[in-house]
């Protein structure tokens, strides 16, 4: 039996002042498209400051701390504006998510590059461009922290409470946890790990052969009680029956329309 438990939990005194200056920021630049009548010229710019929305409500050093040291030369989404997952290119040589890129072009008759404006053509099936990894590495977000002063959100500590009250002595319950970004998992395996727990991590700069074998070392030992997924890499034909408990940390959606701000 399937069952579904939406958990509200109110953020801290810090974090609700960061969401309310973001939630007021985006409001202002919203309202000033609209009254400018270009709302529909904006798409990107929506998208992206609804995207700062959905990131503050996970943890506000997914905005804080969004900039990497030497990272130039790592293949952003034009999009979401993070490290690409899938990474697809258009004729106009810009680089994209490929569900990022999908869900855009669903969802505008004409739509136009967001970096150079032009009109945007892009092979949808076109081989997945590979990144480089240790640049990848050196671009994690739990690089850009010092992290012996970090501070948890409370999503994450929601989190770690209900993965604390599966444990049992007797038996292993395994998890699935889901969230739209690849720094939140960061975040997310970094609090899980000091509390004790054993993770795996598929994200969509691993190659087919790294995701195959993350997907078999979860199923196949007992040890491993959480699986940490990014959905725009693990979303589709994934069958992890040894999981009991799915988390999703935030909802995935790809159409500013759909967003849920600060859910």
């Amino acid at each position: 039996m399937k069952e579904l438990t939406v958990s509200r939990q109110f953020f801290g005194e810090v974090e609700n002042d960061f969401a309310n200056s973001i939630m007021t920021n985006t409001k202002r630049n919203f309202e000033t498209y609209v009254a400018q009548g270009v709302m529909l010229n904006n798409y990107a710019n929506i998208f992206g400051l609804i995207m700062q929305m959905r990131q503050v409500a996970d943890h506000p050093d997914l905005l804080l701390k969004k900039n990497a040291e030497g990272g130039q030369n790592i293949i952003e989404c034009s999009i979401c504006e993070s490290p690409a997952e899938d990474p697809v290119a258009s004729k106009c040589h810009h680089h994209f998510c490929r569900t990022c890129v999908r869900g855009y072009l669903d969802s505008l008759q004409e739509p136009e590059c967001p970096r150079c404006h032009v009109g945007l053509s892009i092979d949808l099936d076109q081989p997945e461009i590979e990144q480089d990894q240790m640049l990848l590495k050196k671009a994690s977000i739990i690089n850009r922290i010092k992290m012996e002063n970090w501070t948890s959100s409370s999503k994450i500590e929601l989190l770690v409470h209900e993965l604390f009250k599966l444990r049992s002595p007797s038996a292993t319950h395994k998890s699935i946890i889901f969230s739209q970004f690849t720094s939140m998992l960061q975040l997310i395996e970094w609090r899980l790990r000091h509390a004790g727990f054993t993770t795996v991590m598929l994200d969509g700069s691993m190659t087919p052969a790294q995701r195959n074998a993350s997907i078999k070392h979860f199923m196949n030992n007992v040890d491993v009680e959480v699986f940490l997924v990014s959905l725009k890499a693990g979303g589709v034909a994934l069958n992890l029956t040894e999981a009991s408990r799915v988390f999703l940390v935030e909802p995935y959606v790809t159409h500013p329309l759909d967003f849920c701000p600060l859910y």
